[in-house]
């Protein structure tokens, strides 16, 4: 069993030119995981499909074969990326399932499954807050099938 892996960034909250923030690609026979998917990550995403197209003869990473999107902690450096990529896959009419993991509290789940607002001692780097924030900036809900455990 071949499994691939991707990096496509692993600078710190600030890229650099010869370096991009968190994201990585796990390809295995069943599918692809994307770990972390720090700002700019479809974009990487894209240029590394690109690449692979150029220089791999029958390699692909088609965005309809990823089925796990999990992020190591909820900084930004390593969330921010994902759901304006999530927004792209909705727009392309994405029809597959995806799981998201993620790190949040107890409390800010039962906020948003209660439809409160969310307790001041929610970091800002949790996963709800920047849910909360994309939706706050017009980001729309997703059409396809996700889960998202958190």
């Amino acid at each position: 069993m071949a499994i691939d892996v991707h990096v496509l960034g692993t600078a710190s909250a600030r890229p650099t030119p010869d370096r991009a923030v968190s994201g990585s690609l796990v390809k295995g026979p069943d599918g692809i995981a994307v770990i972390d998917a720090g700002e700019g990550f479809q974009t990487r995403y894209a240029r590394q499909r690109r690449r692979l197209k150029k220089h791999a003869v029958g390699e692909t990473l088609k965005p309809s074969s990823v089925d796990v999107l999990a992020f190591t902690h909820g900084h930004l450096d390593h969330t921010w990326g994902a759901l304006p990529w999530l927004q792209s896959m909705d727009l392309e009419n994405r029809q597959q399932p995806l799981l998201v993991l993620g790190p949040t509290s107890a409390v800010a789940l039962d906020a948003l499954l209660e439809g409160t607002p969310l307790p001041d001692d929610v970091p800002p780097a949790d996963l709800a807050r920047q849910w909360l924030a994309w939706y706050g900036l017009g980001g729309a809900g997703l059409h396809f099938p996700n889960r998202w455990v958190l």
